[in-house]
């Protein structure tokens, strides 16, 4: 599922960022934005701006990239645990 950059922004995003932002999108899942708006301590309509490039937040940004590495650590370290047994 590829997520659609709306074309109605004040601001230009480059390719760069909206090849961030898809990655980004493409890794979230259900209750991250939540999460990410704890996190960061904004509001989760920010956070949903941000995501969809109606905004810019370094800091809402970094808490996401944060969140789906976390999950593929996880992810990863329960799958050696399985391999190993």
């Amino acid at each position: 599922m590829e997520t659609k950059i709306s074309p109605k922004r004040v601001f230009q995003l480059t390719e760069a960022e909206c090849e961030r932002l898809a990655i980004i999108n493409a890794g979230l899942k259900r209750g991250d934005k939540k999460r990410i708006a704890e996190i960061t301590e904004v509001h989760r309509v920010w956070v949903t701006y941000v995501l969809m490039g109606k905004g810019i937040s370094e800091r809402v940004l970094r808490a996401a990239e944060a969140l789906i590495a976390e999950r593929k650590i996880n992810l990863t370290s329960q799958d050696y645990g399985k391999q190993r047994d």
